[in-house]
């Protein structure tokens, strides 16, 4: 891929987008119905479809039927499904995907013990979660006290913020 200096075109049919996403070098867009298509750089899995490769039109991700709302940023995704769960893919890095692992993905994986989930926040390194009850949960890099519970451990499930 080359860099633009001008908006390009999407190679896709589909007029029925209703949220997109960038990550640092992947968009994500989220679709009526619940899909989601990716495309752009996958190196870590950020495409979500089980490659690795870049995408210079959209792909589907494997799986999803039933995304309600979609964050990412640097070098993963995360979606909120119908049920108020929580799935991520991509960079697995500092336990970012919340499924109790540091591997990257490149399908989604489910977050790990988290349900309820109204909104999610993905940073660099780290994802939060606000439930319906209206706690936060974060997961991933905990240096510098960023995942809100008093430590600086990387945490690979959700924690608890102010606990």
């Amino acid at each position: 891929m080359s860099p633009q200096t001008v908006p390009v075109y999407i190679n896709d049919t589909a007029t029925d987008f209703t949220k997109i996403v960038s990550g640092r070098r992947h968009n994500c867009a989220l679709k009526q119905g619940g899909t989601v298509k990716c495309w752009g750089e996958g190196g870590y899995g950020q495409m979500g479809n089980n490659q690795t490769g870049n995408q210079v039109s959209t792909v589907s991700v494997t799986g999803l039927s039933n995304a309600t709302n979609i964050t990412s940023l640097e070098y993963h995704t995360c979606v909120i499904l119908n049920d108020q769960s929580a799935k991520c893919w991509g960079h697995g890095g500092y336990g970012r995907l919340g499924n109790n692992s540091s591997a990257n993905s490149s399908v989604p994986v489910s977050v790990a013990s988290l349900s309820g989930v109204a909104e999610l926040s993905a940073g660099a390194t780290l994802t939060c979660a606000r439930k319906s009850d209206n706690t936060v949960w974060c997961w991933g890099q905990g240096s510098n006290y960023k995942l809100g519970n008093g430590d600086t451990f990387d945490r690979y499930t959700p924690v608890q913020v102010g606990q």
